[in-house]
């Protein structure tokens, strides 16, 4: 999402600066979980209550899976999420056990270095539309939301530790 950073710190965590006026942005990061804080609400990209496609809480889509009640504000190394909250979001780095870690429906990706987006299916690229949470083509506020990058919705280059959406046309 254009008006986000990420900077690593140390090896302890990451800080992903969220615009203020916009209130989200997108993490991803393949190699370690981490924990959220408290006034920050994670999503991910699945199945709501009513079978549709749409932004559900991680705690909702871990509910809707498994039955679980809580999730403890961490998210597993490999869940590419939506975030919301305010400046300057630090995320811890934690070590979780495998056993502790359930993939939920999600059909958000991400990417650790500027990359091309794919898709998860290892199907052709042209079979997807491929978007990234942006503002509309305006820049209106309140306009946050999956668009696509070009004029086709073919893949784009993503940026390191960002989310994107693939999905089949």
């Amino acid at each position: 999402f254009y008006g986000f950073t990420f900077e690593p710190i140390a090896q302890n965590g990451a800080t992903v600066t969220i615009n203020p006026e916009i209130g989200y942005a997108t993490f991803y990061d393949s190699e370690h979980a981490v924990k959220v804080p408290a006034d920050v609400t994670p999503y991910v990209f699945g199945e709501d209550e009513n079978y549709e496609l749409n932004l559900v809480s991680y705690s909702d889509a871990l509910m809707l899976d498994y039955g679980a009640s809580s999730f403890d504000n961490i998210i597993p190394a490999g869940v590419a999420v939506v975030l919301q909250g305010a400046n300057d979001v630090f995320l811890e780095y934690v070590v979780t056990p495998a056993e502790d870690e359930f993939p939920v429906t999600n059909y958000l990706l991400g990417t650790d270095v500027d990359a091309q987006t794919t898709n998860m299916y290892g199907m052709p690229d042209s079979q997807f539309y491929y978007y990234a949470l942006t503002l509309n083509a305006n820049s209106e506020p309140g306009s946050v939301g999956f668009y696509w990058m070009n004029e086709t919705g073919t893949v784009f280059e993503n940026k390191a530790h960002k989310a994107y959406l693939a999905l089949p046309k």
